[in-house]
């Protein structure tokens, strides 16, 4: 067995498109019906959805985990999008932003 897509629902699929896009840097793959992203082997489907997830990150069900080794880069656009994001405990800090469904996306040092 192995992991197929991620499917993320979404209040505005195209918002959601243009943030992992222009934000995180994933590919569009193909768009019909469902918008499809990818960034390396992670696949997420993006499909219509109903609600934003409120709460604070420890009180998430789920988050993505991006690994990323330019972090001091990413920093930089994030302030220069005015993507709100906050950093985590760990050493050295994972920075932690919300999608526009307030989806949580921690994003770490490779190991």
């Amino acid at each position: 067995m192995r992991l197929g897509t991620i499917e993320l629902f979404c209040a505005d699929v195209h918002d959601t498109r243009d943030f992992y896009l222009n934000v995180l840097g994933f590919a569009s793959v193909e768009e019909d019906d469902t918008i499809q992203l990818s960034l390396g082997t992670i696949c997420l489907t993006l499909k219509q959805g109903r609600q934003k997830q409120p709460g604070p990150y420890e009180c998430t069900r789920t988050a993505l985990v991006l690994l990323a080794s330019n972090r001091p880069a990413l920093l930089i656009s994030l302030k220069e999008m005015e993507i709100p994001h906050q950093f985590d405990d760990a050493d050295p800090p994972g920075i932690l932003v919300q999608d526009p469904d307030r989806r949580w996306i921690h994003i770490v040092e490779p190991c």
